[in-house]
């Protein structure tokens, strides 16, 4: 393993990220990969982002995809507390490009606190069918989120004015999402 403590941490992947590079505040764990086969297994321990104004934890590891098999992804992260907008900074933009686009033009705003997301299974098929042996959950507690709502599909015309100062639990499991708001 090697071992990490940075104050000003970057991540760049073309492949991944959707703006190729990341910026972490205080990261902290420990990393190693190798290669198997023609993919490399990178596996992560322990990792603790901690700022002024977020907090997480993370466990997990990512096999690389090859042109004849999916990636992998097999990831806990546990949520102090982190803006909406970072978080979806962080998103693989190799999941399924429906769930991205859906992700990145529905959600802009607000503090996430006390939350989790658990992936296991390749990234381009979440949020996974209920019958799939994968794993895509997400719990999320939202305060003061921005939320646009969009057409379900591209047929239906006009758009609809901005859902303001949220508060929510918004519950997913594989493909199957539950919301329930308090305010907003």
């Amino acid at each position: 393993f090697l071992k990490i403590d940075s104050p000003n941490l970057s991540l760049s992947s073309e492949h991944y990220f959707e703006s190729n590079k990341v910026n972490l505040p205080q990261i902290s764990g420990k990393f190693d990969w190798k290669k198997q086969d023609k993919e490399w297994l990178i596996h992560f321990e322990d990792i603790l982002a901690k700022d002024k104004s977020s907090e997480l934890k993370a466990n997990g590891s990512y096999l690389t995809a090859i042109a004849s098999k999916n990636d992998f992804l097999d990831l806990n992260i546990q949520v102090a507390k982190i803006g909406v907008s970072n978080l979806l900074g962080l998103i693989p933009k190799t999941i399924a490009p429906p769930t991205f686009e859906y992700l990145r033009s529905t959600v802009s705003g607000g503090i996430i606190e006390n939350s989790s997301l658990v992936i296991h299974g390749p990234t381009n098929k979440i949020p996974y069918t209920p019958k799939s042996e994968n794993q895509f959950k997400l719990n999320i507690n939202l305060k003061e989120g921005v939320y646009r709502p969009v057409a379900p599909n591209k047929k239906l015309k006009g758009e609809w004015s901005y859902l303001e100062k949220i508060q929510s639990t918004i519950d997913m499991d594989k493909n199957i999402l539950k919301i329930q708001a308090s305010s907003g």
